[in-house]
């Protein structure tokens, strides 16, 4: 005779990720083996606060408790300020994550000794992590960044013993001098390493050896010293795959500059993603929609550095630069040098013609260190995120929506009815590509009817036609741009009504959430409601005003909530 379902582990697994942990709490009273697979579920990750007796949270196990189940645990999430007791855990064998968090608000009930406590935070993290050091492979640790924090030394010798440790990431954190040499070796035994808000004085500017010749240590470290005044002479970290820098600074708390940033971004060579944001405290505030971008001259010293022949980043796959306002040319020849590209992130930057123009290059030979090979990136693209880009105009987006097939993440503003019916320069236009999209981000602006002469409603049906191919959609937000339509119209986006063409999205079946928030235009009925319940199963958020009449929004708000589906206006 086979085993019942529930003495599957498997399916147990799979019951307990739709159970809150009260109710696997409860599983544990319905059998042996109930008992001997949710307890293991329920100390896989344990999370402790600094009250765990607030109701919105969990009561904090006891110390016993967490000795009593140390062999089950597998991560273990500090957040504010924990007691001491908890810090003392030993002989977690199985423990992998480590993550601790003090915020700002936790910390305030303890000034004026915020130093102190955080310092005894410290201490005991780096015992924890000492007597974990085999087995822990991701460790993130964030402090206070109301308080500027001197790592204690037995943290960083703790850090270094980490053999197995894959990925790092710290947060307010100040590196002392004695301790930079065996912070870098920490960094070059990274796989993953993200650094925000760090102080680390004497990274860039130390002087490594100077004997000439090309030499790597036992840490990973590679020396490539020819004599030349640039970066040459400084350390090359060859383990790290990923790397995430915002706000970074040096001696005397000092900023330091773009440039050396981007001398820093160059001597990790193997980079498959990256991620650069510059100080906030340096950064241009925009009072409009509440947006950090670099001032011009920073962006330019930055890109020319990064840049620079020869180009460092041969395999980066992954490009993040938000707000840093890119200049068109100098993110063209960032693009020009790629050949693996799959993900860009270029939000605020002044994206334009020649960017577009190198997206969408074929068959571009690019020289390397393995020889010659042929890109095309419009080929391998598969997140692009342009949100804020001003220079990008609708017509760009329906290029890129039409050359890109392999988009899964897309996000610009705007593109009109017109542009996706009617194509480049007013000729038909051609259909979108990007079938494996998941998650669409733009602002669809809704044709104007007296522009159009009464064609209005065969330019839906075609745009209709256009998001219908996307059937792998998760995520569709049609008034997304960070300010308001000029003209003072508001935000007016596609007609969603079954008459308008929203039946054509039928097959639209992995649809979780839809977004058209600032639209003060839409007429939905109860027919619409009934008919996204029915043909939108996995839909579980409607984001925007339903209709303008108050009793008709109430009445279709609740067909949605009665089906579990969130509705906010």
């Amino acid at each position: 005779m086979g085993k019942h379902p529930f003495d599957i582990t498997e399916i147990l697994e799979i019951i307990s990720e739709h159970l809150s942990q009260k109710d696997r709490i409860s599983c544990l009273c319905v059998s042996k083996n109930f008992h001997s697979v949710f307890v293991s579920i329920i100390w896989r990750a344990v999370h402790l606060h600094s009250d765990g007796r607030k109701r919105s949270r969990p009561i904090n196990p006891s110390g016993s408790a967490l000795r009593r189940h140390k062999h089950l645990i597998q991560e273990l999430i500090f957040e504010e300020i924990c007691p001491l007791e908890y810090f003392a855990l030993q002989g977690c064998r199985r423990l992998r994550i480590l993550r601790v968090c003090v915020n700002d608000a936790s910390l305030s009930a303890s000034s004026p000794n915020a130093i102190e406590v955080q310092n005894r935070i410290l201490r005991g993290v780096s015992s924890l992590i000492a007597a974990h050091t085999s087995t822990l492979q991701e460790i993130c640790i964030k402090m206070s960044s109301s308080v500027s924090l001197a790592g204690p030394k037995e943290l960083w010798y703790s850090l270094v013993g980490c053999t197995n440790l894959k990925t790092l990431d710290l947060g307010n954190f100040t590196v002392p001098e004695e301790s930079l040499q065996v912070f870098l070796q920490i960094c070059a035994r990274s796989l993953s390493l993200k650094l925000t808000t760090m102080v680390i004085p004497g990274w860039f500017e130390t002087d490594h050896n100077k004997d000439g010749g090309n030499s790597e240590d036992q840490d990973g470290v590679s020396r490539d010293d020819d004599g030349d005044d640039d970066d040459s002479s400084q350390l090359v970290f060859t383990a790290p795959r990923h790397l995430s820098l915002s706000s970074i600074r040096g001696f005397n708390n000092a900023i330091l500059s773009p440039s050396s940033q981007a001398r820093i971004i160059r001597m990790f060579p193997n980079l498959k993603s990256l991620y650069w944001y510059g100080d906030p405290k340096t950064a241009q505030w925009t009072q409009l929609w509440e947006v950090w971008a670099l001032q011009d001259g920073d962006t330019i010293d930055f890109f020319q550095t990064l840049s620079q022949n020869p180009w460092a980043l041969q395999r980066l796959e992954s490009l993040d630069l938000p707000w840093t306002r890119m200049e068109d040319e100098d993110l063209a020849r960032l693009l020009r040098q790629m050949s693996q590209l799959k993900a860009l992130a270029a939000h605020g930057s002044r994206f334009g013609p020649l960017s577009l123009e190198e997206l969408l290059l074929d068959n571009v030979i690019l020289s390397g260190d393995r020889g010659q090979r042929v890109r095309c990136l419009s080929e391998t693209m598969e997140r692009l995120q342009l949100h804020g880009c001003k220079s990008v105009t609708g017509d760009m987006v329906q290029l890129l929506l039409t050359s890109c097939p392999n988009l899964r993440r897309f996000s610009a503003e705007k593109i009109t009815v017109a542009d996706i019916a009617l194509g480049h320069q007013g000729h038909r236009g051609l259909g979108w590509v990007c079938y494996r999209m998941a998650e669409l981000d733009i602002y669809l602006e809704e044709v104007d009817e007296d522009l159009v002469e009464g064609n209005a409603q065969s330019l839906r049906h075609h745009v209709y036609s256009q998001l219908a191919k996307l059937t792998r959609l998760r995520k569709l937000n049609l008034t997304y741009a960070t300010k308001p339509p000029t003209g003072g119209a508001g935000w007016r986006t596609l007609d969603l009504r079954l008459k308008s063409g929203l039946k054509l999205l039928s097959g639209l079946k992995e649809l979780t959430d839809l977004s058209f928030q600032h639209d003060d235009h839409q007429r939905m009925g109860m027919d619409e409601v009934v008919w996204m319940t029915k043909q939108w199963p996995a839909l579980r958020s409607v984001a925007g005003r339903l209709t303008e009449d108050k009793k008709a929004r109430r009445r279709v708000k609740a067909v949605l909530l009665a089906k579990e589906i969130h509705v906010s206006q």
